[in-house]
């Protein structure tokens, strides 16, 4: 089962400007202008959500806000992308699809399962995010979306304003265990009201250091920018320890999109970092898994011989080879649920029983968020292990 974890990011996606029209693109959502666009994703194996709108519709710019986060929503998670396609159409222009949507009014969400050309319903409740995702819940079993209300962890971002202090913290990265394997420096000239956000949603990662600095600083500008190709960056992320070669660079440009900003950076820090957060400072779906081990335990849980043997090898061959402290960690949290799964009368009815604990715990506004992290981490392996 596909579980998502979202936030309702108000402060990140409200500022859409009010004049802007819902024909614009919207990253992530699939644009259907005539029979051809439909027919390339309705009935193609993936479940699909149409926004049906009129450029007219006054109610419908009230919605854009709510499409974009929706997109985001399966946009940003792996599993999400699997199941399910965000698409919208403009029947005002497009009117000879209006037989296809089987709808004359405006909005409506209007919803296909993976395997059918046709609407199997539409959704009638009120357009909020909590009820539409409940919605596409009742309709997929592959999907389990859920809207966490809790806020990220507060943080702040220290700032760098001299060569000397940049290079200390360039001097700080490593793959060490006791320093961050990641430096990511923000624009403060370009980069005006994001580090704070930034430095919600990695407040827990350890492997990645954070902070503020003025890009003029011949060790950002001279060295940095320069060995990324991104002199107009507002945002550079630099891995290894100095001096270069050993050290690596990337740069990341803002845009004109503020709203686009917030996921693409977060997306783009998790690829420099080897992070999985999510814009809620939570992990997703992929926090704490190891692929290689993904395919030795997928769908385990129907065979306690599997179970066993797959904890045999992350026993012995796995956690006795060079892997990273990440790694090292997560993989002896597989070995440990699978540890317990075989240590209990029925190991199958126990995997089934601590997912849905777990689950049920994350849903929980009291658990702490060091807790969350741990949570998440042993649900996205369970998930694996039971192949849901």
């Amino acid at each position: 089962m596909c579980r998502l974890t979202f936030a309702l990011a108000g402060a990140l996606l409200g500022g859409v400007a009010a004049g802007q029209e819902m024909d614009a693109p919207v990253r992530g959502v699939v644009e259907l202008r005539g029979p051809s666009d439909v027919a390339s994703v309705v009935g193609k194996g993936k479940a699909v959500l149409v926004y049906a709108y009129a450029p007219w519709c006054d109610l419908c710019k009230q919605d854009i806000p709510l499409l974009r986060e929706l997109a985001q929503v399966v946009r940003f998670d792996p599993h999400a992308r699997d199941h399910c396609v965000v698409a919208k159409v403009d029947l005002g222009r497009y009117g000879e699809l209006i037989a296809t949507f089987e709808n004359t009014h405006y909005p409506q969400l209007v919803y296909f399962d993976a395997t059918s050309n046709r609407p199997s319903n539409d959704y009638h409740g009120p357009r909020t995010m909590d009820r539409i995702l409940s919605f596409l819940n009742s309709k997929d079993p592959a999907l389990s979306l859920v809207a966490p209300k809790r806020k990220p962890d507060e943080a702040k971002l220290a700032v760098l304003q001299t060569d000397a202090a940049v290079r200390e913290a360039l001097e700080s990265v490593s793959s060490a265990a006791d320093g961050p394997a990641c430096l990511v420096l923000v624009s403060q000239e370009r980069g005006a009201g994001w580090p704070s956000v930034l430095a919600s949603v990695f407040a827990r990662e350890r492997a990645v250091a954070l902070a503020a600095a003025d890009f003029g600083l011949p060790a950002v500008a001279g060295e940095l920018l320069v060995a990324a190709g991104g002199a107009d960056s507002a945002c550079v992320a630099a891995r290894g320890r100095a001096p270069a070669p050993g050290r690596t660079s990337a740069a990341f440009a803002f845009g004109d999109d503020p709203t686009r900003f917030s996921v693409e950076l977060v997306a783009w820090v998790n690829e420099q970092c080897g992070t999985h957060r999510l814009l809620d400072g939570t992990l997703s779906s992929s926090g704490g898994r190891i692929a290689e081990l993904d395919q030795l335990v997928k769908g385990a849980a129907l065979s306690e011989e599997t179970l066993a043997s797959a904890a045999k090898h992350i026993e012995n061959v796995y956690l006795q080879a060079q892997h990273s402290d990440d790694d090292l960690e997560h993989a002896s949290l597989y070995k440990r649920i699978l540890s317990k799964a075989l240590g209990a009368p029925k190991p199958g009815s126990w995997l089934e029983n601590e997912y849905s604990r777990l689950k049920n715990m994350l849903h929980n506004d009291e658990v702490k968020s060091e807790k969350v992290d741990a949570f998440t981490k042993r649900v996205n392996i369970l998930r694996v292990i039971l192949d849901n």
